[in-house]
């Protein structure tokens, strides 16, 4: 494990200049082209269908770049994880939503064998409605106790829990977690985002927790930079910035389509409002806020006005030609970010190894995998420790 860790390291460094800047920097010429000949000729050459279909699954995408990017083949092996298999799909219990339900099923049967029949105590790190905690209470045999933040969710959870099974209100990242966390205890969660699976690691360990199951999540969320916590990551020169671990987690595969639809027209509309603001000698900003979803439904110019409006600019002329151009920016912009997306699973490893072998350097046996196929979450990592 410290040796994989080292050479995805290695690795993300080498080809920093791919992933740690947007692709579509320099639209006429991209940044790393002299670095990397005939790579963006490469992706431009794709059609629409094969963008959205690499753009899904990260060793398809290292497969295809394998003739312009000499490390894909490392990266392809250092990415491969054991999986498990697929679970046949259940009807879940009322009030569950279909694919969050089949998440927990697969998140509860990857658990070591150990832990269902141990009894030990199990607490669920931010529980939301108490879902898992009520799965890992049956699953497991064991008392469960997930802690929320929010009052409402743990009274709407306790309503439907059984009796050895409950929420607590509680601030994860507050003081007032410890009285809930004792030696001995399983700590799991499921898609605990960045800064709040941070803390779950480092409670793990102060409070001498005998397992821990843990699928990380949005890694930017609730953190400004990643802070590196293993010893044998320390000393890395790589520092990995909150839009880095943005570009981890950037995967559709479960967005409805009209979803998708919508994300891409409004970033069509945006590059095409720059291209006005560019055609009517209008400085470019940084940085233009996002708008709504529902603002997709409207039309080029509404969808203009909205956005000059908040971000406090001139509204320049627009026409179709600015929308037409906006689609065209979008298309090659989709082609040369698949530079950087070959990165994001890498990138996403390094973060769970570094978790890993913190947790190893104060003792615990660590094992990584795939509790589920990507097509039902991306966000399919499963860290198991254990003492």
């Amino acid at each position: 494990m410290k040796q994989r860790a080292l050479d995805i390291d290695t690795l993300l460094w080498r080809h920093r200049s791919l992933w740690q800047l947007p692709a579509y920097h320099k639209r006429a010429e991209p940044y790393w082209q002299d670095h990397y000949p005939g790579l963006a000729e490469h992706l431009l050459a794709l059609s629409d269908a094969e963008v959205a279909s690499l753009a899904a699954d990260d060793r398809a995408l290292l497969h295809y770049l394998t003739p312009v990017l000499a490390d894909s083949v490392p990266l392809l092996q250092h990415i491969a994880l054991p999986r498990q298999d697929t679970l046949q799909e259940q009807e879940p219990p009322s009030g569950i939503p279909g694919r969050k339900w089949q998440q927990i099923r697969a998140f509860c049967r990857a658990l070591p064998a150990t832990a269902a029949s141990s009894g030990t105590a199990v607490v669920d790190w931010c529980a939301g409605k108490g879902y898992l905690t009520g799965a890992l209470h049956q699953h497991l045999n064991a008392p469960a106790v997930g802690l929320e933040i929010d009052p409402r969710l743990v009274h709407a959870g306790n309503r439907r829990l059984p009796p050895k099974a409950r929420l607590v209100q509680c601030d994860v990242l507050s003081g007032s977690v410890d009285q809930h966390l004792h030696a001995g205890q399983h700590l799991a969660a499921l898609h605990a985002c960045g800064g709040l699976h941070h803390r779950l690691l480092q409670q793990a360990v102060l409070s001498q927790a005998a397992q821990l199951s843990l699928s990380p999540c949005c890694y930017h969320r609730f953190i400004e930079n990643w802070v590196t916590l293993s010893d044998t990551l320390k000393h890395s020169p790589l520092e990995l910035r909150r839009e880095d671990l943005r570009l981890a987690v950037r995967q559709t595969a479960t967005a409805r389509r009209g979803e998708q639809l919508a994300r891409r027209t409004l970033q069509a509309w945006q590059l095409g409002f720059r291209q006005a603001l560019s055609d009517s000698g209008n400085n470019l900003p940084d940085h233009l806020p996002g708008l709504p979803q529902p603002v997709a439904k409207t039309d080029f110019v509404t969808f203009s006005r909205s956005l000059a409006r908040q971000a406090g600019l001139p509204l320049p002329p627009v026409d179709r030609r600015h929308e037409e151009a906006g689609w065209h920016l979008l298309a090659r912009t989709e082609r040369l970010e698949l530079a950087a997306m070959a990165f994001r699973r890498a990138l996403e490893l390094r973060c769970v190894l570094d978790a890993a072998l913190f947790l190893e350097e104060h003792g615990f046996n660590c094992d990584i995998e795939e509790f589920c196929p990507p097509t039902l979450t991306p966000r399919n990592i499963l860290l198991r420790a254990y003492r």
